[in-house]
This record gives C-alpha cells, structure tokens and sequence, in this order.
C-alpha cells in the first residue's frame, strides 16, 4: 500500500541492500514505462535523495523493459523524458552497456535501434562513445 517515496524510504533501511531493493522498484514500475506512461516513470525514479538511489532506480526499469524485447524499443525512449539531462545521459549509456554487455549487440546495432527508437543520432552515438 505505499506510494513510490514510500518504498524509497522502506528500501534505504535495508542496508547492505538499498540498492538493490530501489533497483526492485524500478523494474515493478518498468510496465508502466511499456505501456505509454514513461514521463511518469522517470519522475519516480528522480525521488532518489542521490545519483545512486536515481541509477538503481532507473538500471531496474532498463533492465526490465529491454530483457522482453531484448532490444531498446522501450527503454531509450523512457531515458529521454527524465527532467535532468544527466539523468537522461545515464540511462541512455546504461541502456546501450545493457545490450552490448547481456544481448551481443554491436555498436552499430545499439546506434540503429537508439535512431530507429528516439530519432537522436547525436544522444545514441555519445550513449555508445566508450565502446
């Protein structure tokens, strides 16, 4: 029964585990994201109290949208409607490590999904630098 600040706050007493369990929170929400309401979905995942809280909320509703389609259908257009371009920036690149590193896709492969999915050549190429 609790909201989203709720669980945050349940999951940063679970130390060693904080992490984790906010990056839970995000995959619970990654439907959310699937089904057309993205925007919202990284608005959750901005009540982080810091990067960290941020990223493991945002890598847990990436990992979930790309592991059923096993591409970035859904997730680079989730990373564009953060607030903060920082935060957009990370989950772009988290994306694009997430398919190269679980999926073997190559750069040129994330690059054209990244296009085909969020028309931003420039934003999937820097999401793809350091590869």
């Amino acid at each position: 029964g609790l909201d989203t600040a709720g669980l945050f706050t349940e999951c940063r007493k679970a130390e060693p585990y904080t992490l984790a369990c906010i990056q839970s929170i995000g995959r619970d929400l990654s439907n959310d994201a699937r089904i057309g309401r993205p925007e919202t979905v990284a608005g959750k995942c901005e009540l982080g109290q810091n990067a960290g809280e941020k990223h493991a909320c945002t890598q847990g509703v990436i990992y979930a949208l790309i592991d059923n389609t096993w591409d970035g259908r859904y997730a680079f257009p989730f990373c564009q409607t953060f607030a903060e371009a920082p935060d957009s920036a990370f989950c772009m690149t988290a994306s694009a490590q997430y398919l190269r590193g679980i999926y073997d896709k190559t750069k040129d492969e994330i690059i054209s999904q990244c296009v085909t999915y969020t028309k931003d050549r420039p934003v999937c190429t820097t999401a793809t630098a350091n590869f």
